[in-house]
């Protein structure tokens, strides 16, 4: 805020001398005379007794000094106080995430945020796609959102959270190596059975859907047919009937009942994995309660796949 005027004026007082002020100020004497001629014209009085050497300060000086910094005290204590303001954490925190990753994650995240800070209120949107919250993320409709898909969008920074395998779901052993069977690990060759049955995959607005594609385009496997579904639990359950091969994220493998249980491999070696982030508009400095949502964030993901 300015207040170089009260600043001139106390600086005078204390060196009393108009040269020495302008020196400290780092401003010329005539323009500092300037300013303080104009202040005693508006005040209809003199502050400074320049008759005498070194000069003294008047009494209708010493009152205005002694109201300088009653008014310098109080600008002080305002701004402390604004600066307070500003550091509280915010009341409410809009995070967004996909519905299937609601149910295992939200209700661990909930509970710990309430422990550290039990004033802000998690409103939580659990959409269908990567693309939607992204879209949310950069109108500001939500502060943070759960990311995984393999294509991050230029206009959000994000936080690295986890990997997760991702498992390949058959509804048999059969045309799988023996190895393969052994090791839960399926090799390029094994993958050569997707060219004879149906390969069930997300859409593309969904993280796994692309990744799902990624795989086979790194493999060069063309299954003999494909069928879109919208959501990870129908491809899984498709999957378990015999209706065809899908791929799940690892935290998946255990999150449904099963009439007939499938059978579950990684896939590679390395063995495929996917990234969780949490993304947050580009450009934003992240909040101490930001922060602490991402940390938690860290430690739920990494016991839902453990």
């Amino acid at each position: 805020m300015s207040n170089f005027k009260y600043q001139y004026i106390l600086a005078i007082a204390e060196l009393q001398s108009f040269s020495k002020a302008a020196d400290a100020l780092l401003v010329s004497q005539p323009y500092l005379s300037k300013v303080v001629s104009a202040i005693e014209h508006e005040l209809g009085v003199k502050l400074f007794d320049r008759s005498r050497s070194p000069l003294t300060v008047t009494e209708a000086g010493k009152c205005y000094i002694e109201y300088i910094k009653i008014v310098l005290d109080a600008e002080k204590h305002m701004l402390d106080q604004i600066s307070a303001i500003q550091k509280l954490p915010k009341k409410e925190l809009a995070l967004g995430m996909g519905r299937p990753r609601v149910p295992l994650m939200l209700p661990p995240l909930v509970e710990r945020m309430a422990r550290i800070y039990p004033d802000v209120k998690l409103n939580v949107s659990g959409e269908g796609s990567n693309s939607v919250l992204a879209e949310k993320v950069v109108n500001g409709s939500l502060d943070l959102a759960f990311f995984t898909s393999p294509i991050i969008p230029p206009s959000v920074s994000h936080v690295f959270l986890g990997s997760e395998l991702i498992i390949m779901v058959l509804p048999s052993n059969e045309g799988i190596s023996p190895q393969a069977v052994k090791t839960g690990i399926l090799e390029p060759e094994d993958l050569n059975i997707l060219k004879s049955c149906r390969f069930i995959l997300l859409t593309e607005t969904h993280g796994m859907g692309l990744h799902a594609r990624r795989m086979l385009d790194m493999f060069h496997i063309a299954p003999k047919s494909l069928y879109e579904v919208s959501g990870l639990e129908e491809a899984h359950r498709l999957a378990a009937t015999g209706f065809g091969a899908a791929v799940i994220p690892e935290s998946w493998v255990n999150r449904i009942k099963l009439a007939a249980e499938p059978f579950y491999y990684r896939i590679g070696h390395p063995p495929l994995t996917r990234d969780v982030v949490m993304i947050y508009k580009k450009g934003r400095t992240l909040s101490q309660v930001e922060k602490t949502v991402c940390r938690l964030a860290q430690e739920v993901m990494k016991e839902s796949i453990n």
